[in-house]
C-alpha cells in the first residue's frame, strides 16, 4: 500500500479480529475447477476468501506485472505469505483449483515470485545495490539483511545462466531454500509468542466454564447449539457441500443467525468454538474429521 514512509514488504492491510468479523462476506456457491473459473469468479465478484482455525487464504487479482496471475494472500497469525498462482503452470502443480487451495492450506506453499519482486522494489526504495555500498552510510539491520538477499538473487541468476538447461531445476530449488527460510523466521517468532498465547487461550477457557451460569453464557451456548444444528442440517441435505467444510459452515451460520442479527459479526469465533467446545466439536468432528482418518 503507498505510503510518504518506507514500503510496507508484506503489503497486507492488517485487520483486527473485530475488524476481520465484521467484514460483509458472501458464501461460494460454485466452486471453481480450473485457474479461469477462480480468475473469472474473482474478477467478477471481488476476492476468495477461506478461513479456518488455523490459516487464512484470500485469493486476489491484481493490475501490473502480475495481472495475468493470481496472487494468493496465506495469513496463518502473524505470519503471511504470498504465492503467485500462474495459468501455464497450474494443472501441472496443482491439478485442479481444490488441489491448489489444499497445497495453500498445508504449510508447505511454495512459489515465491511475488515476494521476490516486493524485495527488489524494496531495496530500490531504499537505494540499496548488491555490487556496491556507500561507506559513508550508517546501515540498518534491515537494509544489511535486503542487500544479502539482492546479493542471492544475483548467485542464483549467474548459476542459471552459465546452465540454462537446468533453470527450471535451479529456480525451483531456490525457491524452496527461500521458503524454508520464510518459515524458519516465523518459528523464530512463534518461540518467543506461542507461550503467550497458549496461557491466554487457557485463560479464556477457564473463564468460559466459569461465566456458563451467566446470562450472557447461556444465550452464547444457546447460538452454538442453534449454529451447530444448522450445521448438522446442510451437511446432511447437500452432498456436493460435504467436502467443503467452510462451505457448510457459511451456509448454515447464515441460517442459524441471519444478518443483521446480534452475533452474525461473529462467524470466525463461532466457527472455533464448534471446533474446539465441547460438547460442539465430538458432533463437529463426526462430521469432517473422521472423514479424514
Amino acid at each position: 500500500m503507498p505510503s510518504d514512509g518506507p514500503q510496507n514488504i508484506e503489503l497486507i492491510d492488517w485487520l483486527t479480529l473485530k475488524k476481520w468479523s465484521e467484514r460483509e462476506k458472501l458464501p461460494i456457491t460454485d466452486f471453481p475447477k480450473t485457474f479461469r473459473d477462480a480468475a473469472d469468479a474473482i474478477d467478477k465478484r471481488g476476492p476468495m476468501e477461506w478461513c479456518t482455525d488455523r490459516v487464512n487464504v484470500m485469493f486476489i487479482r491484481t493490475a501490473g506485472r502480475f495481472e495475468d496471475s493470481i496472487v494468493a494472500l496465506r495469513q496463518s497469525g502473524l505470519n503471511v505469505r504470498r504465492v503467485l498462482i500462474s495459468e501455464d503452470t497450474f494443472v501441472s502443480l496443482y491439478g485442479n483449483f481444490q488441489g491448489c487451495l489444499n497445497h495453500l492450506l498445508s504449510n508447505n506453499a511454495v512459489g515465491p515470485e511475488v515476494e521476490y519482486a516486493h524485495i527488489v522494489d524494496f531495496a530500490d526504495y531504499l537505494e540499496l545495490s548488491a555490487s556496491s555500498c556507500d561507506p559513508d552510510r550508517n546501515y540498518t539491520r534491515t537494509e544489511i539483511d535486503s542487500v544479502a538477499t539482492l546479493q542471492m538473487f544475483d548467485i542464483r541468476d549467474q548459476i542459471i545462466g552459465s546452465d540454462p538447461e537446468v533453470a527450471d531445476v535451479l529456480n525451483f530449488m531456490f525457491d524452496v531454500g527461500f521458503t524454508a527460510g520464510r518459515n524458519f523466521s516465523a518459528v523464530q517468532n512463534i518461540v518467543t509468542l506461542e507461550p503467550s498465547a497458549l496461557a491466554a487461550q487457557e485463560t479464556r477457557q477457564k473463564n468460559i466454564a466459569k461465566g456458563r451460569k451467566s446470562g450472557s453464557a447461556d444465550r452464547r451456548f444457546e447460538r452454538l447449539r442453534v449454529f451447530m444444528d444448522e450445521v448438522e442440517a446442510v451437511y446432511d441435505k447437500n452432498n456436493d457441500l460435504r467436502e467443503y467444510e467452510d462451505m457448510v459452515l457459511r451456509v448454515a451460520f447464515n441460517n442459524a443467525i441471519p444478518p443483521g442479527e446480534y452475533g452474525h459479526g461473529q462467524f470466525n469465533h463461532y466457527c472455533v468454538a464448534l471446533r474446539s467446545e465441547q460438547p460442539f466439536k465430538a458432533r463437529f468432528d463426526r462430521l469432517f474429521r473422521n472423514s479424514l482418518e
